[in-house]
């Protein structure tokens, strides 16, 4: 009987290593998987969120055509080809310099050129004009990614002079 003891005295520290040794490496993948993921969640909401502000340089572009409208003026009034920047509530475009960078006001939620917090990205609003009859946009938003590298987004719509004098606010007649 003691010879038999003898034999087996050091499995158990060897089965004991073994079960934390596999039980370590468990818990090593798990922690570089979380890791992994936590990194691209940040690349996926930049992306969601330089989408989405790609899109809003279009509907501002959209809101300056309803307001000259409403203001009885011609629909494409204050428009020329160029590369242009704005914000959410502005009712004109302004000329870019090359690198202007979006701030974010925390206070309220928005992303501007005025007050708040600079940002990774930056927004161009690039307009050509075709005839008086339509307007090509392109709302472009540049950010700087995980590792450096440079992400874009593009957006484009058209837009037509649709109204004819049925279409005309009354205030304008």
């Amino acid at each position: 009987m003691p010879d038999k003891l003898q034999r087996n005295k050091g499995s158990i520290l060897i089965e004991a290593l073994v079960a934390l040794s596999i039980i370590v490496v468990a818990f090593s993948a798990a922690l570089s998987l979380l890791t992994s993921s936590f990194g691209l969640n940040r690349v996926i909401s930049d992306q969601y969120t330089g989408t989405h502000l790609a899109a809003e340089g279009i509907e501002v572009v959209k809101n300056i055509i309803d307001g000259n409208i409403l203001r009885c003026l011609p629909w494409n009034s204050g428009f020329a080809n160029g590369v242009f920047i704005a914000d959410y509530n502005d009712t004109a475009l302004s000329a870019s310099m090359g690198s202007e960078v979006l701030r974010f006001n925390p206070l309220i939620g928005v992303y501007s050129y005025d007050g708040g917090i600079n940002t990774k990205f930056s927004r161009q609003i690039q307009i050509n004009l075709s005839g008086s009859n339509r307007i090509q946009v392109r709302s472009t938003t540049n950010w700087t990614t995980r590792g450096g590298f440079t992400s874009s987004v593009r957006v484009e719509d058209y837009f037509y002079n649709w109204r004819t004098d049925v279409n005309i606010p009354p205030q304008c007649r």
